[in-house]
């Protein structure tokens, strides 16, 4: 609270001065009580016109020094989550599953559909595909439409080249798979701090080496880490590896518990669901301290345990409301200047009325 102007009031001060030195004696009347009765003014016509020429100066006097004051507004907020999925096409998802007539692919699809129509429209959310290589079909987007329509591509009887090809055989890059998905969050950073094509290779090549548990996060991506609701949640069924080959290695595929690590330090949440339990106790004992979760489904999988699954994802990746205060300047020249105006009209209104006029 306060003044924008405060000398405007040293001005009015100053000029009343000069007006008191200034000022002409007054010519004294006999007082109106020596006259007849109806010739007094009633006390409404003596003071009203006097008593708006007062308020008129003080709000001309308040706009012009431009009085202001400041309000607490808060703001309550749904969180918006960022979930990227991940799902397997390796040709071993067309193994029978659980359910009758299902293969695994089928159980897995059906299970992320409706884990995808019970998040909320706040909700961000990226799809990403595997086998022996990993692509992004859909980026994050609030577009429910287009993920549903993704996931149409990757059921059986698509006829999609490219999710052929990805489904037919080869094997199950599990590591490249997280690493696409990682990359995706990295590409909603703002433009001068989204990482380039060759700090990203230098990173997955540090991510593969000897060192990789030990690998800084770079600057770019600490904007990462103050974001809230990153998660990435991959469905398989092959065998992951803690380590890669040195063939692998060579070819700058990242090591897994290394980027999981990674990923920790990130803050991004990481579920992962593994058919048949197939994971090495590095893997294991890496996924017990990392935000998420690990679900191993030994034996078979049908629809109910999958939906199981996923409504337990759903029920720990809640959305919370957040609330946020914001101090907001308020301004109060444009109110007092439009009261003024109305005054000023008022006041003109009372000097032209010839019951008012005359005193």
């Amino acid at each position: 609270m306060g003044f924008e102007h405060p000398a405007v009031f040293l001005l009015a001060l100053a000029g009343w001065f000069l007006l008191r030195v200034h000022r002409r004696p007054e010519t004294v009347f006999a007082p109106a009580a020596l006259f007849a009765e109806n010739l007094r003014p009633d006390p409404v016509k003596t003071r009203l016109p006097r008593f708006l020429g007062y308020l008129l100066l003080g709000l001309v006097l308040l706009a012009a020094a431009g009085f202001h004051y400041s309000e607490t507004v808060v703001h309550h907020t749904r969180e918006s989550r960022w979930l990227m999925l991940v799902q397997d096409l390796s040709g071993s998802m067309r193994r029978p599953s659980g359910s009758p007539g299902k293969t695994l692919g089928d159980v897995a699809l059906n299970g992320l559909e409706t884990f995808v129509k019970r998040r909320p429209p706040e909700d961000m959310i990226g799809l990403v595909a595997f086998s022996s290589y990993a692509r992004l079909l859909a980026p994050l987007t609030f577009d429910r439409k287009i993920i549903m329509d993704k996931l149409k591509l990757l059921e059986r009887n698509s006829t999609s080249p490219e999710i052929r090809r990805l489904s037919v055989g080869g094997a199950t890059n599990v590591s490249y798979a997280v690493w696409v998905a990682m990359c995706s969050f990295f590409m909603t950073l703002p433009r001068d701090q989204r990482p380039g094509f060759t700090e990203l290779r230098d990173l997955r090549f540090r991510l593969s080496g000897k060192n990789a548990m030990r690998v800084a996060v770079p600057a770019p991506f600490r904007a990462l880490a103050d974001k809230a609701g990153l998660a990435i949640i991959l469905f398989t069924d092959g065998r992951i590896k803690a380590s890669p080959s040195s063939r692998d290695r060579e070819r700058g595929l990242p090591d897994f518990v290394a980027l999981v690590n990674f990923l920790r330090r990130l803050k991004i949440r990481f579920y992962l669901i593994a058919v048949d339990g197939r994971v090495e106790t590095k893997v294991a004992a890496m996924m017990k301290n990392m935000p998420g979760g690990l679900f191993l489904m030994p034996g078979s999988l049908n629809r109910e345990k999958m939906l199981e699954i996923y409504n337990s994802i759903n029920a720990l990746e809640q959305n919370r409301m957040l609330s946020s205060s914001e101090t907001v300047p308020r301004q109060t020249r444009p109110l007092l200047a439009g009261l003024g105006f109305a005054v000023f009209l008022l006041l003109a209104g009372l000097k032209l009325t010839p019951a008012f006029a005359r005193w």
